[in-house]
């Protein structure tokens, strides 16, 4: 067999293993979590770089697996016991009076 048969095959076979122990996410899809202390209420709003809002709550603790967000391009709002609805003014508002509201860019391993 000649070293570029080899390379091919030990290729293959690698690339075979990978789709069987290969990340537990698929492609496209992101984790999500509230990370709060226990008692209180994520709020997310997942903004769409191509355009529309995704609202969603987690209570604290909670962990999701969420298809079509594309980590590195769309954002989102968190806010904690207090729904922000996908606008950075109430974002603002809240923060204004203490409770926690932050913007993010979406992570491809985890976001909170």
């Amino acid at each position: 067999m000649s070293r570029r048969s080899v390379i091919g095959v030990t290729l293959a076979c690698g690339l075979a293993a990978g789709a069987v122990v290969g990340p537990a996410l698929a492609q496209g899809a992101t984790q999500w979590g509230c990370d709060a202390p226990f008692g209180r209420t994520c709020y997310f709003s997942i903004q769409f770089a191509g355009g529309g809002v995704k609202n969603f709550s987690l209570i604290s603790g909670r962990k999701i697996v969420m298809a079509g967000v594309v980590a590195g391009r769309d954002e989102y709002l968190i806010s904690v016991d207090a729904p922000n609805l996908g606008d950075a003014s109430r974002c603002r508002q809240l923060t204004v009076v203490g409770r926690l509201c932050q913007r993010k860019m979406v992570d491809p391993s985890y976001n909170d």
